[in-house]
């Protein structure tokens, strides 16, 4: 028999883990390194549903386009006095969809996951009170990657309220053991999110999340001055290629890796054959269990992550290239908005890189080996600008593209 909705109060215990970040205060600009942030010790909240039909709602939420509509019995929903709390709460590997009722008489509806973010959609309730009560209500929460809504109506048809979506004021993240965490506030801009448990990194951000924090970096160092002349110019433009080049490793190691947790599955026999020995791959065809699949069960590990954290550098162009292309399908060459020419510089950028440390951070001429026939790239200001808006252009173009990609079940899924 299934059981009555009701308001699940969102008073949470303190938080078992150690946590690490920065933040930024929204009112004076005051930055720290400690604040509180909230974990919810449950991952679903999902009253009067099904198991079964759960567990197929987890799947079919993480699709980066799709809709959850269904008929809920709420007694104290438009009841001005009824405290907030959580209507609804699923949680589909790294994709959360959740439903609250606020304090100020709303109902919102958050959309979160690592690629597209945390964002909302809410409606007013008092459009909903009738001269007759009402108690069950109709809700549609739609999702995509451009756009999100919320329709909440009472199930007599009388009345039908309509929310359009935007980026919320905080973040919803969830980590390896499947907490949620709300980090950051409406009064409170955090970045940097880190959670620590049992000597583990459990909560990171996300690949976007990372590449913004490089271009934050970078612009704070082009903000530098020094009287010693150009010396100064070139070591802060080699600084900065150095910060860029790692940006582009990170986000394309941490994107390549959170794809999955959206529901997105990388082909691991097409990475397998790509990046594992000729010894490894003849035990894999034959059905033989491989030594980092069986090190990845005993963490409770994905396969595919320990793979891309063990075997492909992302810091080589051509690796990333090649990952991206073989597991997901994704190829720099046909990415929307980046020329050919682009690539060749975001390559020519990263040879700079290897350069800087391995010869000098104080190097003049950056490609010094091969002028002639090749014109000379003199590191300065202007040349780390470009690279920025370059590497920028990139990384945003890569990103639109995996957002797209679409999980291998895409069978819609409604609630009556």
């Amino acid at each position: 028999m299934q059981r009555t909705p009701t308001l699940l109060p969102r008073e949470q215990p303190a938080c078992p883990f150690r946590i690490q970040f920065g933040y930024k205060n929204g009112i004076n600009g005051k930055t720290s390194t400690a604040m509180p942030t909230t974990a919810e010790p449950m991952s679903d909240y999902l009253p009067g549903i099904p198991d079964d039909v759960a567990a197929g709602l987890k799947a079919a939420i993480q699709r980066p386009t799709g809709s959850f509509v269904y008929w809920g019995e709420y007694p104290e929903l438009l009841t001005r006095s009824s405290h907030a709390g959580t209507l609804l709460q699923l949680v589909g590997g790294s994709v959360v969809v959740k439903l609250v009722r606020e304090a100020d008489f709303t109902v919102r509806f958050l959309h979160a996951s690592p690629g597209t973010g945390t964002r909302e959609a809410a409606v007013h309730l008092e459009d909903l009170i009738l001269d007759e009560p009402c108690t069950r209500f109709f809700f549609a929460l739609v999702w995509s990657r451009e756009d999100m809504r919320l329709h909440l109506g009472r199930a007599d048809g009388k009345k039908l309220l309509a929310g359009v979506g935007g980026a919320a004021p905080y973040t919803l993240r969830v980590d390896r053991t499947g907490v949620v965490h709300q980090i950051g506030s409406g009064a409170v801009q955090v970045s940097s999110a880190r959670v620590y448990a049992g000597g583990s990194t459990i909560l990171s951000p996300s690949a976007i999340e990372l590449w913004t924090e490089v271009k934050q970096a970078v612009e704070t160092l082009l903000t530098g001055t020094s009287t010693v002349g150009y010396i100064f110019e070139a070591v802060i433009s080699n600084a900065v290629h150095t910060v860029l080049v790692t940006g582009f490793e990170t986000y394309c190691q941490q994107r390549f890796t959170e794809l999955e947790t959206e529901g997105v599955k990388g082909d691991f026999s097409a990475l397998v054959d790509a990046f594992l020995s000729r010894e490894e791959r003849d035990r894999f065809a034959q059905g033989e269990p491989l030594d980092l699949e069986i090190r990845a069960r005993a963490k409770g590990e994905s396969r595919q992550a320990l793979l891309a954290a063990e075997r492909i550098n992302f810091q080589s162009y051509d690796s990333s290239k090649k990952a991206f292309r073989v597991g997901y399908g994704v190829r720099f060459g046909e990415i929307p908005a980046i020329t050919s020419r682009d690539l060749e510089q975001v390559q020519r950028l990263i040879s700079f890189r290897h350069r800087i440390i391995h010869v000098s951070p104080m190097l003049g001429m950056l490609n010094g080996p091969s002028v002639p026939p090749e014109e000379p790239y003199f590191s300065n200001r202007a040349l780390a600008s470009q690279a920025l808006a370059l590497f920028d252009r990139f990384i945003l173009a890569l990103h639109a593209q995996t957002l797209g990609l679409e999980p291998l079940n895409n069978d819609a899924t409604t609630l009556a």
